[in-house]
């Protein structure tokens, strides 16, 4: 059971110990404006690291190398920025305040 804050897609989850891109968001004090955020990537890392290594993190996603590269998700995050309640289809994207980001 995943809590609000992983975002990750259950379907994603059928390979253990695959590979994939940990996206995080958390907070970005050096943007003033309230609640904003930043995106760090880390690849190379299973969906169990993931979550260890996202519990101090806003929300975060793992995207296993199969659905998409760490490249992929760097160069081009997210792209269609659609409005969402908890999760966003688009692999680069994270649902942050009600937008995918």
């Amino acid at each position: 059971m995943q809590n609000k804050q992983n975002q990750t897609e259950t379907s994603w989850l059928s390979q253990e110990n695959a590979k994939g891109t940990g996206i995080f968001l958390v907070p970005d004090i050096t943007n003033p404006l309230p609640r904003s955020v930043r995106k760090e990537f880390v690849e190379n890392i299973t969906y169990e690291e993931c979550v260890k290594r996202g519990e101090l993190a806003l929300v975060f996603k793992w995207v296993p190398q199969t659905i998409t590269t760490y490249s992929s998700l760097v160069n081009q995050p997210c792209q269609k920025k659609e409005k969402c309640v908890e999760t966003c289809v688009e692999p680069g994207c994270n649902c942050w305040d009600g937008k995918c980001i």
